[in-house]
């Protein structure tokens, strides 16, 4: 999976710059950083999926960031939905029977 060229540039901070500037640069840190994990265990990901019996990756949790710690309900909810509908495909009853 390719992902979009990043749009962040990090630079050194000059005595000029204002303080309140310090959360918006936090935030492109945190995107980079984000985008920098996510390119590292994207292809170790998709290796080790060629392994398992069974992998589920819902897509829905394509839309959220790893640095979200707020969504963890609704990313466990995404999760749990997607699991119990996939066991319930009869293929894959005959995988963990």
């Amino acid at each position: 999976m390719l992902l979009p060229p990043c749009k962040w540039k990090l630079s050194q901070r000059n005595s000029s710059d204002s303080e309140l500037r310090q959360p918006a640069r936090l935030y492109a840190t945190n995107i980079i950083a984000e985008r920098t994990f996510m390119l590292s265990m994207s292809k170790e990901i998709a290796e080790k999926a060629k392994r398992f019996d069974l992998f589920i990756a819902p897509l829905k949790l394509g839309t959220y960031k790893i640095l979200d710690p707020e969504k963890a309900e609704e990313l466990f909810s995404i999760g749990y939905t997607a699991t119990t509908a996939k066991l319930k495909h009869i293929d894959v009853k005959s995988i963990i029977t």
